[in-house]
């Protein structure tokens, strides 16, 4: 019998594990049973879901699965888990709203069960050791990229279908708009340019639970031209990476510790990216030679770091095409999935699971 994954995710508070997890079903399904399940009161896809922690609580106790390893994606996810998973082996990998709290219930969980932190950055990893994790429970494994879904190739109907010209120079905020993105700075950056240039145009995906207060931000610089939320403007779902084609710069404007998953497929579409210093961006990309970083989180400085890129043409070459280069290297989805595979198997061993009882 294979062994048995459930998976326990909250889309709403991080949209970017359910890609994660879409690649670890594909990828694995040969080698392991694995179940999806939901915390969410909007059901997207035909998977359980649970309206909320408690109820999943109460489910998960009342019907208890015959799981081998409960992987939870995000706090409330660990919570229901630790309380109702028996006798599962528990991973956690943290959302973008991981901080001190989630630090002290996985400190307390790791106490009464075993524990595994799935880290997808070094950062994430070293925050969870410096703040008591055992090192041996906390294990490093970064996003894969399917390359296959990114199209480097400009898409000229696609920039027609939402209102952009030829001529424009269309930023692109990267990932879903939450919190922790701070989508607010790209915008206010593409604002100050739009100003200078009315060429440049800023593209939001229209993804996060802070993609309308984007919007109404945009709406509030009285520039009724130079914003645009992708999803809205064309009347459907997309995938960050069918906006690629429409770009021209990519903005990575969070200074806080995030989930990484959208770094790598920014990395890979050989569109140049311009970013502010943080903790995540400097471990994945550096200055001048993967990306253009802002000293400080201030539009004004964003914005004269892309207008350095747009003067330089061999500069916007150079470092797309390193980041490229380096995703092809570093974030492969079979290199992903390989370290997902010995990760989760190597729990099972009766060596590992005898010294954590």
């Amino acid at each position: 019998m294979m062994p048995r994954l459930l998976h326990l995710l909250e889309p709403t508070v991080d949209p970017q594990a359910d890609r994660v997890v879409a690649q670890i079903r594909r990828g694995l399904a040969s080698s392991f049973d694995i179940e999806v399940r939901y915390i969410t009161q909007q059901p997207s896809s035909a998977d359980r879901h649970y309206s909320s922690a408690v109820a999943a609580i109460l489910d998960l106790r009342r019907h208890p699965p015959e799981i081998d390893i409960v992987h939870a994606w995000g706090d409330r996810s660990l919570r229901a888990a630790a309380f109702a998973a028996g006798g599962s082996v528990l991973v956690y990998t943290p959302s973008e709203e991981f901080g001190r709290s989630s630090v002290r219930w996985l400190r307390a969980t790791a106490q009464h069960r075993e524990l595994h932190v799935m880290a997808p950055s070094a950062t994430i990893q070293r925050i969870c050791i410096e703040r008591g994790l055992a090192p041996e429970r906390c294990h490093l494994i970064r996003p894969g990229v399917d390359f296959a879904r990114i199209q480097s190739k400009r898409n000229a109907e696609l920039r027609g279908k939402l209102g952009l010209e030829p001529e424009d120079v269309v930023l692109l905020p990267m990932g879903p708009s939450t919190l922790a993105a701070d989508h607010r700075l790209a915008v206010w950056a593409a604002g100050i340019l739009h100003v200078l240039d009315q060429r440049y145009k800023c593209l939001l995906w229209g993804e996060g639970g802070r993609a309308d207060s984007m919007g109404a931000f945009a709406r509030q610089l009285r520039m009724p031209t130079f914003f645009r939320d992708a999803q809205k403007k064309l009347g459907r779902a997309l995938q960050f990476e069918d906006l690629l084609p429409a770009a021209d710069v990519l903005l990575l404007t969070a200074t806080k510790p995030i989930t990484p998953c959208f770094i790598p497929v920014a990395m890979a579409s050989a569109l140049p990216i311009v970013g502010v210093v943080s903790p995540t961006a400097s471990e994945m990309l550096e200055d001048r030679h993967s990306a253009l970083f802002a000293a400080r989180p201030l539009p004004r400085l964003l914005a004269q770091r892309v207008m350095e890129l747009s003067a330089d043409p061999t500069l916007q070459w150079r470092i797309a095409d390193t980041a490229r280069a380096e995703a092809y290297q570093l974030f492969s989805q079979s290199r992903f999935l390989e370290q997902a595979s010995a990760f989760y198997h190597g729990l099972l061993l009766p060596a590992n699971r005898a010294a954590s009882a």
